[in-house]
């Protein structure tokens, strides 16, 4: 909307036009206001310049309403403009209904996105237009900052933990990745592409039917070579429920064992000992698996051992995949 004005890129998601608007009218008014600033400093020092050798400078008293309304008009700006901002950063984190989700892993110097149904792609991110889409983002070393220019949209991504993105894109064709968080000798080469596909081009290469391809006029599509079969990110993640031996303690059916069911476990709430709740959510699951003994669930003895080193952040993302779908 705004894009000629500011010369923007252009916008290519729904939350784009809020941020646009909101540059808009922050870049005018510092602009109006660096000019009165400047040209008001300019005239009064030119009106009140010292004229002679001998002339003294007038004492001005000072003026308390001047003073008291400066402040005042400042603090209804700042306050408009955080009520503002916060309004449009609370619309972004909001997550919308029936979103897609994506896993994205940052590291030196690449993201890898991973799919539910198998697909792993190393800086292509492929999504549908007009599908509320959600990522959920971590890093295998430093800080990461995951930037999509055209969204107008930037998360950290951060060792240890997850966060989350939230967008619809409404715009298809081929999008920029940058990360936009210094994290060593190869940053800028951190770069990878968002292809927005078209709904039924995306549930084609979903589906692994196909591979993308660029057609005659440059926009990405579903189409020519069939695209190889995988595992979905749940089965995978119940290979390694099996293969690491998460099945002597937790179950996928609802009993009890040694340590809590996986069955309906993600998004409901658990009273650890001590009376603490939390929500078991990404970061929750996460954290009992690489720090089983920090976070014990009330009624369960604590005796797992840690998979820190043994488990890459892929595989940590498969195993949350499967418990997710074990509703």
């Amino acid at each position: 909307m705004f894009s000629l004005a500011l010369n923007f890129l252009p916008a290519a998601s729904t939350s784009a036009d809020r941020f646009e608007l909101f540059m808009f009218v922050a870049t005018w008014i510092g602009v109006v206001l660096f000019v009165a600033t400047i040209g008001a400093g300019v005239w009064w020092s030119w009106i009140y310049r010292r004229k002679s050798e001998i002339e003294d400078t007038p004492y001005l008293p000072g003026n308390y309403l001047v003073e008291f309304l400066s402040v005042f008009v400042i603090s209804i700006w700042a306050a408009v403009f955080f009520l503002w901002g916060w309004r449009d950063y609370s619309y972004n984190i909001t997550p919308k209904m029936n979103e897609y989700e994506i896993n994205v892993v940052g590291q030196q110097w690449n993201w890898q996105i991973q799919y539910d149904n198998g697909t792993t792609l190393t800086n292509e991110l492929v999504v549908s237009r007009g599908v509320p889409t959600r990522l959920v983002m971590t890093s295998k070393d430093v800080l990461h900052s995951f930037f999509i220019p055209e969204f107008r949209l930037k998360q950290d991504t951060v060792p240890g933990q997850f966060t989350t993105l939230h967008f619809t894109a409404n715009k298809t064709g081929q999008f920029h990745i940058f990360c936009a968080e210094y994290c060593g000798t190869s940053h800028s080469k951190m770069i990878g592409a968002v292809y927005v596909l078209e709904p039924e081009d995306f549930q084609k290469w979903q589906d692994g039917l196909y591979q993308l391809k660029k057609d005659g006029s440059g926009s990405v599509i579903a189409t020519g070579v069939p695209a190889e079969q995988k595992l979905s990110m749940a089965d995978q993640g119940q290979l390694i429920y099996k293969t690491r031996s998460c099945n002597t303690c937790h179950t996928v059916n609802g009993d009890r064992l040694v340590g809590p069911t996986f069955k309906g476990l993600f998004g409901t709430e658990q009273e650890l000992i001590g009376g603490t709740k939390v929500v078991a959510d990404e970061n929750y699951i996460r954290e009992s698996i690489m720090d089983p003994m920090k976070k014990i669930v009330k009624g369960y003895v604590p005796q797992m051992p840690t998979y820190r080193g043994q488990l890459s952040d892929e595989e940590v993302n498969q195993l949350i995949a499967y418990i997710k779908s074990l509703k």
